[in-house]
């Protein structure tokens, strides 16, 4: 999945590189060229799941690029910590 700015000046980033810079460079946000697609049956499974049983298939559906064990490991640390530092941290680390 490909981000841009949302004032135009960058493009083509990659979902590591749009997380890690924070702002754009022309200080716009970073924001997806596209949203996947979440149906009407995939809504009606997450309404009724548990906050971190959440976290894990939203970020399996939409950051399917990232392996399962990291997928668990993030939502873990985010249910129990501070997302932002976690996040960014463990990013850098792959």
């Amino acid at each position: 999945m490909k981000y841009q700015s949302t004032r135009g000046g960058v493009k083509d980033f990659s979902f590591e590189e749009a997380v890690l810079s924070g702002l754009a460079e022309d200080g716009g946000l970073f924001v997806p060229y596209s949203i996947p697609f979440v149906g009407v049956e995939t809504l009606r499974e997450w309404k009724d799941l548990k906050v971190w049983r959440f976290y894990f298939f939203f970020f399996f559906f939409f950051f399917f690029f990232f392996s399962f064990s990291l997928i668990w490991i993030v939502v873990i640390i985010w249910y129990i910590f501070n997302f932002n530092v976690v996040w960014r941290d463990l990013l850098s680390c792959t």
